[in-house]
């Protein structure tokens, strides 16, 4: 198969120009409309999910092949504590992962904390209150008023203080137009 080739150098642009050049120059109408004709089994459940879900939804699968032999109750144990497991394991990756770094125990914790939360946070959610403040929306809140900068309190400048620089002393009136150059004679 094309995939298998151990020739291919992994690029997708040398990847997309061997694929392009096994294709006919075209394709036959009937083929387009047998593909048309095809049933379309739409997935179930494809709501958008947190990333924890997503593990445990492919975990337990595999779980539920070894657990069938059980009773009842015990999968249902065994199917609850998979979700726990897994969120343990990834954190134990993500302490593993930070143990031999400069960071403090106090910011390797809270790392630990936003990697926990994150895991369980559904996409929908904004990690941010962005709600907060915009026009319009119930959950606006009022802008407080601004406060203009003060300045500490100046003694007001006396005479002695004034810089004074030298005096220039100016020409009275306009100034002195200038004569035009003194075209030279032509010989």
């Amino acid at each position: 198969s094309l995939l298998a080739r151990k020739d291919l150098t992994g690029t997708p642009a040398v990847l997309a120009q061997e694929i392009a050049s096994r294709l006919p120059p075209s394709i036959p109408r009937s083929n387009l409309k047998r593909l048309a004709g095809l049933p379309v089994d739409e997935a179930s459940g494809t709501q958008a999910q947190t990333f924890l879900a997503a593990l445990v939804a492919g975990v337990v699968k595999e779980v539920d092949k070894i657990i069938k032999g059980l009773p009842k109750a015990v999968q249902d144990e065994i199917r609850k504590a998979v979700g726990d497991a897994i969120e343990a394991g990834v954190l134990a990756v993500v302490a593993q992962a930070m143990s031999d770094s400069k960071l403090d125990d106090d910011s390797k914790n809270q790392i630990k904390s936003i990697v926990g939360a994150a895991i369980k946070q559904h996409p929908s959610q904004s990690s941010f209150d962005n709600r907060q403040g915009t026009e319009g929306s119930p959950d606006a809140r009022d802008r407080p008023p601004p406060v203009p900068p003060t300045q500490p309190e100046q003694p007001p400048i006396t005479d002695e203080q004034k810089f004074k620089g030298p005096e220039i002393k100016t020409p009275d009136g306009p100034p002195p137009n200038p004569k035009p150059p003194e075209k030279p004679d032509k010989p």
